[in-house]
């Protein structure tokens, strides 16, 4: 039986379990891509997907708002009040990366901050269970000997 497909293809083997590359342990899919860069570039598409989502809906917003305010101004004409949305829609949208800039400056502080206190808290628990354990193995080498006494 010829086991070629139509235009000389030959059939694929199905699904082949994930190999490990030989310079490191990381899981690698069947085309040989390395999983954790997929995942990656997973997130960071979906952030870019969040980020996009975020200004459509502030740009949608500051439209409805924009549209509210005109309507209660009838003697504006066509042009006046597309003027007016498109320039408020502008500023809003200035606005809104002002303070994600804002946000994202003070969210990196607050994160250097605690990685900060972490690693205190982690030096600090370290001398203490250094010590705990010098103290102990000291009081059972005199139990031991006074043992032996």
């Amino acid at each position: 039986m010829n086991s070629e497909r139509k235009g000389g293809q030959k059939p694929s083997p199905g699904p082949q379990p994930p190999s490990r590359s030989v310079e490191s342990d990381r899981p690698r899919s069947t085309d040989g891509t390395d999983r954790t860069d997929t995942a990656g570039e997973a997130a960071r598409g979906v952030a870019e997907l969040e980020r996009y989502l975020l200004r459509q809906t502030e740009t949608h917003n500051a439209q409805q708002d924009a549209a509210c305010f005109t309507a209660e101004l009838p003697w504006l004409t066509s042009a006046q009040r597309e003027q007016i949305i498109r320039l408020y829609v502008r500023e809003r949208r200035a606005l809104a990366r002002r303070t994600h800039g804002l946000v994202e400056t003070a969210l990196e502080e607050r994160t250097a901050e605690l990685h900060a206190a972490y690693a205190i808290l982690r030096r600090r628990m370290c001398v203490t269970v250094s010590v705990l354990i010098s103290v102990l193995t000291f009081a059972l080498c005199l139990l031991t000997l006074t043992a032996l006494v």
